[in-house]
């Protein structure tokens, strides 16, 4: 996953017809939006996207972005293998059920 940046405008105009789209700076809220309307986190262009009171604030901004996309990423692999086990799992318990199954018959 990455940072993406959405117009404002176009955040609220969807949230005209859909109230329980937040206004907010960031965060993991998840809705469709067409590919046109998104654009990609540029770090060296944040400034343009709000205000900070100098360089150091800047920098130390991105890092906390940059930690928190590593964490989410992190999260989602940890999701995903967990999945990947329980499924494999699941399955062999299937297979070992349906052995017995086809034993005794």
């Amino acid at each position: 996953m990455e940072w993406k940046i959405i117009n404002e405008s176009y955040l609220d105009f969807l949230r005209s017809y859909e109230t329980r789209i937040p206004k907010i700076d960031y965060g993991n809220d998840m809705f469709p939006i067409p590919y046109k309307m998104i654009k990609d986190l540029d770090y060296k262009t944040i400034g343009g996207l709000r205000t900070f009171n100098d360089e150091v604030s800047k920098s130390k901004y991105i890092d906390l972005l940059k930690t928190e996309i590593k964490i989410i990423n992190e999260l989602i692999c940890l999701k995903v293998l967990r999945i990947y086990i329980n499924k494999n799992t699941i399955f062999r318990q299937i297979e070992y059920h349906r052995d017995v199954l086809i034993l005794k018959t």
